[in-house]
C-alpha cells in the first residue's frame, strides 16, 4: 500500500524529535505537566481500506463465480488537522498518566474504476465504488515519563470512532446494468467504531507552552456494504466487505492550563 503523504512527512518529524528530545527548552524548570492542557496540531493521515467483493449475482440473483480479483485498495493519504484536549496527573517525580480527547478531519477518499470480481463490467462504461472518510475522534489513556525536566515521551491507548461513506454507481451501460433503466446506485454512511495507540514526543518550549511530535493508529474492523441489488431485467448485484484502519503523523503546540 502507499502511504506517500504521511511518509514523505516521517523524516520531518524524526528531525522534529530529535529537536524536541535534545532542546533545553525556555523556563523548562518552571513548566508543569500536571493539570488541563489543549492545543492543535498538522500532519498526515493515511485511511487504509482494503475492500474484499463478497457475492455476485446475475439479474436473476443466481450466484457468479468472480471473473477479476475480488479485491482491491482503496488508501488515501491526506492533510490531517486535529485539536486535542487532556488532563495530566504527576504521580512521581517523572511518572505522568493523564486522559485526553481528539477531533481531528481530513478530506480522505478513493475512487476504484470497475467493480472488484465481476467479469460483466467492460469498456467503456465502467461501474465505480468509492471509499470517503472526514472525521475521526478518539479518547485515550495515556502513561508517560519525564526523561528530562521538559521531555516528556509517552504512549497512549483509548477508544476511537471515524465517520465514513461507502458507494457504488453503475451508470446507464450495456454490462453491468440496463441502459433503459438508468444509473443504478447505492451509498452508506456510518460511523465506526474500533480502537486506537499511539506514541508521542512533548518538549516545554517557553512557561506554559510545549510541542508535540505524535503518531496514532487506529483499527475500525469491517463495515458491510450492500452494494448494488440483482434486479431481473435492470442489474447484475454484488455485495463487499471494507476492512478500515487509519494512521496519523502530527507535530503540534499545546498549552498547560
Amino acid at each position: 500500500m502507499k502511504k506517500t503523504v504521511i511518509w514523505t512527512n516521517a523524516s520531518l518529524c524524526a528531525a522534529l524529535v530529535s529537536c524536541v528530545i535534545v532542546s533545553p527548552g525556555v523556563n523548562a524548570e518552571s513548566h508543569v505537566w500536571d493539570g488541563m492542557y489543549a492545543g492543535m496540531s498538522a500532519g498526515a493521515r493515511n485511511v487504509d481500506a482494503d475492500w474484499t467483493t463478497t457475492s455476485y449475482q446475475d439479474p436473476g440473483s443466481v450466484p457468479l463465480a468472480f471473473g477479476t480479483n475480488p479485491n482491491a485498495s482503496l488508501d488515501s493519504d491526506d492533510m490531517y488537522f486535529n485539536a486535542f484536549v487532556g488532563y495530566n496527573w504527576q504521580l512521581k517525580p517523572q511518572l505522568i498518566a493523564g486522559i485526553e480527547g481528539e477531533l481531528g478531519y481530513a478530506n480522505s477518499g478513493k475512487m476504484h474504476v470497475f467493480i472488484p470480481g465481476v467479469n460483466t463490467d467492460l469498456p467503456p462504461d465502467f461501474s465505480f465504488i468509492d471509499v470517503d472518510s472526514d472525521l475521526e475522534a478518539s479518547l485515550r489513556g495515556r502513561v508517560g515519563y519525564l526523561v528530562t525536566p521538559n521531555v516528556h515521551v509517552y504512549g497512549s491507548f483509548g477508544a476511537s470512532a471515524i465517520k465514513v461513506e461507502v458507494s457504488a454507481v453503475c451508470p446507464a451501460d450495456t454490462d453491468f446494468c440496463n441502459p433503459a433503466m438508468g444509473t443504478q446506485s447505492n451509498s452508506q454512511s456510518k460511523i465506526l467504531t474500533g480502537w486506537t495507540a499511539g506514541i508521542g514526543v512533548e518538549t516545554a518550549l517557553k512557561d506554559q507552552l510545549f510541542l508535540r511530535v505524535a503518531y496514532n493508529y487506529a483499527d475500525y474492523g469491517d463495515l458491510n456494504f450492500a452494494g448494488l441489488p440483482a434486479i431481473p431485467g435492470e442489474s447484475f448485484g454484488f455485495a463487499s466487505n471494507i476492512d478500515f484502519k487509519s494512521e496519523n503523523l502530527t507535530v503540534g503546540l499545546g498549552y498547560t492550563f
